[in-house]
């Protein structure tokens, strides 16, 4: 897979559209239409109240997500002028600080609704793998979160023909922005397949989701080029720091499992069958 582009798809004068920029839009629209057209949460919220639920946690991802690219990037960023730090161009937002500061906004919603706020979280997360598999596509036509250098290319290998888009240009790449793509497809294929199962209380698949994109994201970030900085070792393996936030997920949707699910698992199983 060669990929030349520009990493501006439109520009007029001051206005100019990147790639990164328009996977990111199409991310937050394509959330918007899928949570308005989820007929059982339309049961127990308004369109103004999903719609303005929408928007704070969008916000609140593209500021926790930019939070961690600038803190990560501390020693770039304290050269250049204040503003660059809120300046989001080609890039420069990291989709686990996003996810890092979602679930600090599920704790507020919690809050705010008490325990309707599990049904919204609920679509939220059964939904949230599409958006972040459409802002991957923003990863890889942008050049960054790009993987290991491989020695022998095959037909998934990435490689960049435009400096503008990356450092590294004709050597063939270790599709990262591509795995971490089809594993948020696999997990929102899994909440696809869940119902024949059963779901079994509210909250279940937020908590699920926490968990498997924790994993994911472990995963995932031993395929990258350019990890976050080690923080462990086990059994002689590296952890980033990107790993040990991932941590902090698999925890946090642990911790929902346990806090929501009913005492007696059993009764509410044969309820619900």
């Amino acid at each position: 897979m060669i990929i030349s582009l520009s990493p501006l798809l439109f520009e007029y004068k001051f206005f100019r559209i990147t790639s990164f920029g328009f996977f990111a839009a199409l991310s937050i629209i394509v959330s918007y239409i899928l949570l308005l057209r989820d007929n059982k949460l339309r049961i127990f919220f308004t369109s103004d109240e999903i719609l303005q639920t929408i928007t704070e946690l969008s916000i609140c991802a593209i500021i926790g997500a930019r939070a961690l690219f600038v803190a990560q990037n501390w020693s770039a960023f304290a050269t250049e002028a204040w503003y660059e730090i809120f300046l989001v161009r080609s890039g420069g937002l990291s989709l686990l600080g996003g996810l890092s500061a979602c679930s600090i906004y599920m704790i507020y919603l919690w809050i705010k609704y008490k325990e309707k706020h599990l049904k919204i979280a609920d679509a939220f997360a059964e939904k949230a793998p599409v958006t972040q598999a459409i802002a991957r596509l923003g990863c890889l036509f942008a050049g960054c979160c790009h993987g290991f250098i491989e020695r022998t290319p095959h037909l998934f290998s990435v490689v960049y023909k435009n400096p503008e888009l990356c450092k590294i240009v004709g050597f063939p790449l270790f599709p990262s922005q591509l795995l971490s793509l089809v594993l948020s497809l696999c997990i929102f294929l899994f909440f696809k397949i869940r119902p024949k199962f059963k779901t079994f209380f509210d909250g279940e698949i937020l908590a699920w989701y926490f968990i498997l994109e924790g994993f994911a994201r472990i995963a995932a970030d031993f395929t990258r080029f350019e990890r976050s900085k080690e923080v462990f070792k086990f059994m002689e393996i590296s952890f980033s720091n990107h790993q040990l936030i991932s941590l902090y997920l698999i925890a946090f949707g642990l911790a929902i499992y346990f806090k929501f699910k009913p005492k007696n698992m059993l009764q509410v199983t044969q309820e619900k069958i």
